[in-house]
């Protein structure tokens, strides 16, 4: 749903949704994935800044893999980027 014709932002557009409910932790795994597509950092590249494996990043952002927060933080100070919860 992320991928393709405009992403995340585009879908909701298109369905008139006024926003979604997502854990915390989801959350931040697509604000960490959206930074990353705005300022075309690769996977590989974010892995290399983090000490880490490709394979670690994918598993980072993969929305069914449970993954600390701090870690997800740590990886948006990497992309010069932060989240912002709300309710």
């Amino acid at each position: 749903m992320l991928n393709g014709s405009g992403g995340l932002v585009a879908f909701l557009r298109r369905r008139r949704a006024r926003g979604i409910v997502v854990r915390s932790v989801v959350a931040a795994k697509l604000a960490l994935y959206s930074a990353m597509r705005t300022r075309r950092i690769s996977k590989a590249y974010l892995a290399c800044r983090m000490g880490s494996s490709e394979g670690a990043i994918r598993n980072l952002l993969d929305i069914d893999r449970p993954a600390r927060i701090g870690r997800i933080e740590q990886a948006l100070r990497m992309v010069h980027a932060a989240v912002q919860a709300g309710v």
